[in-house]
């Protein structure tokens, strides 16, 4: 096998000997777009730690590779650290991925926010690829609880994971048309989901998961589904499973809790973002509830606080 890496700095050739040495190392695959190219991410879990590679336990790497008839070649594209630990400050602001960071800073506020205000309710993450921002949100809570620990009203919350774990749905319209939306794409298995959580050390009792497409696993005949929500993380990609998200969030939204659209400003050539259109379809002229942008977080996303409209009318 031969591997090439576009970006020659420090990480990045130490990754590129450690896969073309003999040290065992293991791929979960996941298919990019139809062709030959697929998008793979290695969990490192630390084991290259010994042969120079200085990353944090549970950090990934995220590329590309190409099959060859004569063999493979591997370009890598980013690497993430895991949840709660940042990348070596040496790292040039062009090779780190500020998913992790600017997340984190997100659920720090959100939970500081929520846990001072007394917003009681559990978390709810809809689309959880990766495990990573199931990760950050867990983590970040049980900083904010010892934070807020001079509250006489800290309470515990449940973590709900919803998800089809078989990647994205079909499109059902042309408002579900951006170029990396590809039916099948971002697929984390449970088992890799739940493996992800036992690495962050999420006990099986501090969540709960409901597997299956929104369509199906969404509704009333469901066996257990989140009522009391405060903070509602969604990152469905598509407007027709953030509509479905919406209408079941509906009916259990309330004053205070907080909104999070991780693909807000995700918008295509001809195409607002899915996030967007159904967040203004749903609740843009809602007679009962108002939503205030609360807080920015990366490139793409966006938050909001619900008001009652019971509480502050339109017209004072």
């Amino acid at each position: 096998m031969r591997f090439q890496s576009p970006y020659e700095n420090e990480q990045s050739v130490a990754i590129r000997r450690l896969l073309e040495s003999k040290t065992p190392y293991s791929l979960a695959c996941d298919r990019a777009r139809p062709g030959p190219q697929w998008k793979l991410r290695q969990s490192l879990n630390g084991r290259f730690n010994g042969a120079g590679l200085r990353l944090p336990r549970g950090s990934q790497i995220f590329g590309y590779y190409l099959r060859y008839d004569d063999g493979l070649e591997f370009r890598v594209w980013s690497i993430m650290p895991s949840p709660g630990l940042a990348m070596s400050e040496s790292e040039s602001p062009y090779n780190v991925d500020h998913y992790i960071e600017d997340r984190r800073e997100f659920f720090r506020r959100a939970w500081i926010t929520l846990g001072f205000n007394g917003i009681d309710g559990d978390y709810a993450e809809f689309g959880c690829h990766s495990g990573r921002t199931f990760g950050l949100a867990y983590q970040e809570f049980q900083k904010a609880k010892s934070h807020l620990g001079f509250l006489p009203y800290i309470m515990e919350r449940l973590f709900w994971a919803l998800d089809s774990f078989k990647g994205l749905p079909s499109a059902t319209g042309p408002e579900d048309s951006h170029p990396f939306w590809v039916e099948g794409t971002l697929a984390t298995t449970r088992a890799e989901f739940e493996q992800i959580c036992h690495n962050n050390g999420i006990a099986p009792s501090a969540y709960h998961i409901v597997e299956g497409f929104y369509a199906d696993s969404l509704t009333e005949s469901s066996a257990q589904l989140p009522d009391n929500i405060c903070l509602a993380y969604i990152d469905c990609d598509m407007y027709s499973s953030i509509m479905t998200v919406l209408e079941f969030l509906l009916p259990r939204i309330k004053h205070g809790m907080i909104l999070a659209f991780d693909d807000y400003f995700v918008y295509s050539r001809d195409q607002v973002s899915g996030a967007r259109r159904a967040c203004v379809r749903m609740l843009g002229d809602h007679p009962n509830w108002r939503i205030l942008p609360y807080y920015q977080f990366a490139w793409g996303g966006l938050s909001f606080i619900v008001e009652s409209k019971s509480v502050m009318p339109d017209s004072l």
